[in-house]
């Protein structure tokens, strides 16, 4: 069986955490978030938007209740999960959410309260990926594979 890698996503919350505590008072947050995106059709640029439920645990999910506002940006480094239940009907039912296993603090939304005071293993310096994204070198970014370009004159993948 294949292991489930996580993702990072840059992104704007979009529905404030909403924390809510087991019997066993494990804190679980609630949220959801909106990444945006450009796509070339036609030759031309198109906003492009995508929302994704998340779910955050313990501490992490109560800082998250206490400093993030609807609107904010955020760094998320999340994995994939897909939660099942059955209804009130006894219909089988499904969704896929994503699991923050870290964050770090973007900027707040225009008009937002600034005063807070972030715990400092989470201060927007911190975020520093695993990983750099390089650009495309040009020769690879011309290369055709197949019938289609892969990559247009701005070295985004347009497929």
């Amino acid at each position: 069986m294949g292991n489930v890698y996580g993702t990072f996503f840059d992104c704007h919350v979009v529905r404030a955490c909403e924390v809510k505590y087991t019997t066993e008072g494990v804190a679980i947050g609630n949220f959801s978030i909106a990444v945006n995106d450009s796509v070339k059709k036609n030759g031309e640029w198109i906003e492009d938007s995508s929302f994704f439920e998340c779910v955050a645990y313990g501490k992490k999910a109560e800082t998250l209740k206490a400093y993030v506002t609807s609107g904010q940006r955020m760094f998320f480094y999340m994995r994939p999960k897909q939660e099942r239940w059955v209804d009130k009907e006894g219909k089988k039912r499904s969704r896929v959410v994503f699991i923050v296993d870290d964050f770090s603090f973007g900027e707040k939304p225009r008009g937002a309260q600034q005063g807070q005071n972030v715990p400092q293993e989470y201060q927007q310096q911190k975020y520093n990926p695993a990983y750099k994204f390089e650009p495309i070198p040009q020769s690879q970014s011309q290369q055709n594979y197949g019938t289609e370009q892969i990559f247009d004159e701005g070295e985004n993948c347009i497929f």
